[in-house]
């Protein structure tokens, strides 16, 4: 290393920069030789910024470095010289962070949902007349079964009947007696409330609807299905029967909900309606607006009339793809297309399906339970027992014999498969928590 002399001090400014120090020029160190002329021009030199003069009523001047790192060491929250976190550690800090939010806003839903304090009445209400019953105004998006489920109270286990019938004999007109009786060697059942509450002992709450196919000349109005629900001690959730079909059908619904009915009781394979038709598209919407469930009869029928070509499952994915928020339970697994039920059920969101009626034909419910768990759609089946062709109690009997088949070289239906449907919660599943 050459031996440098000191340069002068204070150094000298350049001329072509009059805002910066030269830290040498030419022939200006003892030691080294000067450069031949011409090589490099003097104002070519290394030139460094001139120091910060703080004005004289500023502080010292700041290190500017060390504040941005600071400021970045706050935003990142980690020390000098520590690595980044992991994109999996810094994943789990954004749950966390979601999580802790996600129970603030639940905190402050709680808070706003309580009763407010007791006040005294006004002595005239503004605009004049009466004060009514003030009804409760349901959030948009969330399904009228949501507020149904929400009032049931948690006894420690579940079993919710999504399943049970409530229709008269006279409601089946001539089908009975000429389509089913023959099948089934007796007369349609004729039940009261109280041989209802009788057979749901045990029961959380159950869905009750009746059967509507104008082309077969079954009807269950909607004011029997209220008055039969308001009959009843067992916690109801009342159905309307529909056929979309009918002109009026509009009306039919809004007619209801205004009874306080929340789900809709579909049979095409009955009522002869194909559910992919776009003309029954303003029904579903409106089905979907008003937060109502549609509960499909998929699968078989013992009738002659019935069209099996509408009660394949698959067409419910039609439906669910042009109508995504709308809450759909296909019946009785689609037997015996359970296949093609576990494929829509794991395609759609919203779609569902109830065990009703699946330990009758054992191979096939051993079959599509084991489907079930094999596609990871097992929380998305509900229970039901189709009553008053079985009982709850007949239907749980029917449901635990059915786990314990295991066919050679096949996998068993799991003990928790089992207590799910008997024991689980399926509002979360369903979108309704």
């Amino acid at each position: 290393m050459r031996p440098r002399t000191r340069p002068a001090d204070p150094l000298p400014h350049d001329a072509g920069y009059p805002g910066r120090r030269v830290l040498h020029r030419a022939r200006q160190d003892a030691a080294r030789p000067a450069r031949p002329s011409g090589t490099r021009p003097a104002s070519a030199c290394r030139a460094v910024p001139r120091p910060h003069r703080p004005h004289l009523h500023h502080g010292p001047c700041p290190d500017r470095g060390a504040a941005r790192h600071r400021r970045a060491r706050i935003r990142h929250g980690r020390q000098r010289g520590q690595r980044r976190p992991s994109l999996r550690r810094r994943a789990r800090r954004c749950g966390r962070r979601l999580r802790r939010r996600r129970q603030r806003v639940r905190a402050v839903r709680r808070v706003r949902r309580r009763p407010p304090s007791p006040l005294p009445e006004p002595a005239a209400r503004r605009g004049g007349g009466p004060r009514g019953r003030r009804r409760r105004r349901r959030r948009p998006g969330v399904s009228a079964l949501v507020s149904a489920l929400r009032r049931v109270p948690h006894p420690g286990g579940w079993l919710i009947d999504f399943h049970t019938h409530c229709q008269r004999p006279e409601h089946w007109g001539h089908e009975w007696d000429d389509h089913w009786k023959p099948v089934y060697g007796r007369s349609a059942h004729e039940f009261t409330p109280a041989d209802y509450d009788h057979a749901m002992a045990g029961v959380t709450a159950a869905c009750v609807f009746g059967i509507r196919a104008t082309a077969a000349g079954v009807l269950t109005p909607n004011e029997f299905t209220e008055e039969f629900c308001a009959r009843t001690a067992t916690e109801t959730i009342g159905f309307m029967a529909l056929d979309p079909t009918d002109p009026d059908v509009l009306d039919q619904l809004a007619d209801g909900v205004a009874r306080g009915l929340r789900g809709i009781k579909l049979y095409p394979v009955l009522a002869l309606f194909d559910p992919r038709d776009t003309a029954h598209d303003p029904f579903y919407r409106a089905a979907a607006d008003a937060g109502l469930v549609v509960l499909w009869h998929m699968g078989a029928t013992p009738s002659p009339a019935g069209d099996l070509s509408v009660s394949n499952p698959l067409v419910v994915d039609d439906v669910a793809r042009r109508h995504p928020d709308l809450v759909q339970i296909i019946a009785h697994l689609g037997h015996p297309w359970q296949r093609e039920t576990i494929v829509t059920l794991r395609k759609n969101r919203r779609v569902h399906s109830d065990v009703s009626a699946c330990w009758a034909r054992p191979m096939d419910g051993y079959f599509a339970l084991a489907r079930a768990q094999e596609w990871g759609v097992v929380d998305k089946l509900v229970f039901g027992s189709d009553f008053p062709l079985w009982t709850p109690a007949q239907a749980v009997a029917g449901l635990r014999e059915l786990a314990g088949q295991r066919p050679s070289g096949f996998p068993e239906i799991r003990k928790e498969t089992v207590e799910w449907l008997l024991d689980g919660d399926p509002r979360p599943s369903m979108g309704l928590a």
